[in-house]
């Protein structure tokens, strides 16, 4: 695949919705918007709009790059299941990204930083719990996953020892959404592309914790009780 390569990304698995057409590092055209859960109808028109800012047909793409979480469940399955029917519909390769590695990405490409840095990434999730993870950035930017995507209690986040070497993320939109598009484009120059339906949601669950599961599932057992009074 070229260094030009061309590419309609979509994201809805955060509050913050992002679409956008972009030539390798170049950003042809981009909407974000604070959908809160993004319906259908502003996947499918931000769609048009960008192709229609870009000047770019659907034949001119190279891939398709997909937001897969972790995140809501509804609003993440909306921008999947648009973006996998275009990848079917017009036979295009996909690359999925997560949430995670797109802010490793961002804040390595905000810092500047030369040679190789390791980042440790916190996100807010539902129920006043975190996602976590811990990427490595080469000197080729690849994110390459140290500590696998887990869902934690934010004491439990905080009490891991965690190098003092390692960045710390702290997420903002601006970061998340700059990762995203560099991490996709680099997963396709490396051929780490999927068909549509290889193309798979992110979602952490209590039970993946090992040691910590056991408190976390008694949390998620309150906060349901509570919501169902």
């Amino acid at each position: 695949m070229s260094a030009a390569s061309r590419f309609l990304l979509v994201d809805t698995s955060d509050r913050i919705a992002l679409v956008g057409i972009y030539d390798g590092a170049t950003t042809l055209a981009e909407v974000r918007a604070d959908c809160g859960r993004p319906s259908l109808e502003w996947v499918t028109r931000s769609i048009d709009d960008v192709q229609k800012s870009a000047g770019a047909s659907w034949e001119a793409l190279d891939f398709l790059a997909c937001g897969v979480g972790p995140g809501g469940f509804t609003s993440l399955r909306i921008g999947m299941s648009v973006l996998k029917a275009m990848g079917q519909s017009l036979n295009l390769p996909m690359v999925g990204v997560n949430r995670l590695e797109a802010a490793a990405m961002g804040q390595h490409l905000l810092d500047g930083r030369p040679g190789t840095a390791r980042y440790w990434v916190r996100l807010p999730a539902a129920q006043n719990l975190e996602y976590a993870a811990m990427y490595r950035i080469s000197e080729s930017d690849t994110p390459v996953c140290l500590r696998k995507p887990s869902l934690l209690l934010p004491q439990k986040a905080a009490s891991l020892n965690i190098p003092a070497a390692v960045v710390r993320v702290t997420v903002r939109p601006e970061i998340f959404h700059q990762g995203l598009p560099r991490a996709a484009w680099l997963k396709a120059l490396k051929g780490r592309t999927e068909s549509a339906a290889g193309i798979l949601p992110l979602y952490l669950r209590g039970a993946t914790l090992g040691p910590a599961g056991g408190a976390l599932k008694a949390a998620l057992s309150v906060a349901r009780r509570r919501r169902a009074r």
